[in-house]
């Protein structure tokens, strides 16, 4: 099935940047995006950190990403690798 359109009508043009409810930002994170304030607090976050890795590196320090665990399950691989956590069954 082929689908052609041929008009594109502009119904508004406006300067302004959606507002989305919480619903629709936490499916769709990367609405958050197009929003300049948030976009601009995640680059000096992304900026910061980077600085933090630079020179922590430059000391001779190592970066260590660890599994993180849980107590209950989660998707994909908890019936694979149980572990003892303080008693209970933990799941990786």
């Amino acid at each position: 099935m082929t689908l052609f359109h041929t008009n594109l009508y502009v119904i508004k043009l406006t300067s302004r940047v959606p507002y989305y409810v919480q619903d629709v930002r936490l499916n769709n994170r990367w609405l958050d995006l197009r929003v300049p304030a948030n976009n601009a607090i995640m680059r000096i976050r992304s900026g910061i950190s980077l600085l933090f890795r630079e020179a922590l590196t430059a000391k001779g320090f190592v970066e260590i990403n660890t599994p993180k665990l849980i107590a209950g399950e989660s998707e994909g691989g908890s019936e694979v690798f149980r572990t003892d956590y303080f008693g209970k069954v933990g799941s990786n």
